[in-house]
């Protein structure tokens, strides 16, 4: 959603063109790098928590996406998302090779492959939906950085209540 929304949030708002949303995009895919790099030490800070940490830090950057004042806070809760985003996807697939066993690790990898290309299409349409309601970046990043932290504890709770 966010490589969707942020060249009309950059021109909207006046912070630049979109060469300048371009640039930012950049730098968020290049800081899925670091992401991966810093995976291991995470996941030993963190344990079985870093899925949620993930998210809630994924939900914050869109919050602050929406509210940001200027360019420069902009592009670095974006970049920021981009780092929560890289660590959130690692950690699932990283959880289904732990969790999964080795028969069915092919097919649970599929499924978690089929539900984020059905998300990213979703999206779309989404986004068309709230841009119905508003087109304010505040609305739209707030609407969607609330339920990301909504869905992140949501899913701590689903994997607290399945232990029992």
């Amino acid at each position: 959603m966010i490589t969707v929304r942020i060249p009309s949030v950059v021109e909207q708002v006046g912070h630049g063109t979109a060469q300048t949303a371009g640039i930012i995009l950049a730098a968020m895919q290049f800081v899925g790098i670091l992401a991966g790099l810093a995976f291991s030490p995470l996941t030993h800070l963190f344990r079985d928590r870093l899925l949620l940490v993930s998210g809630v830090a994924f939900g914050v950057t869109q919050l602050l996406i929406g509210v940001s004042p200027n360019l420069l806070i902009l592009a670095l809760v974006t970049i920021a998302s981009g780092f929560a985003y890289s660590v959130a996807l690692t950690t699932v697939y990283n959880v289904l090779s732990d969790k999964m066993p080795a028969g069915v690790l092919s097919q649970a990898t599929s499924i978690a492959v089929l539900g984020c290309s059905t998300g990213s299409i979703a999206t779309t349409f989404v986004l068309s939906l709230l841009g119905t309601i508003s087109s304010a970046p505040v609305f739209i990043f707030g609407f969607s950085g609330i339920l990301m932290i909504l869905v992140s504890f949501f899913g701590l709770w689903i994997v607290r209540k399945s232990r029992k």
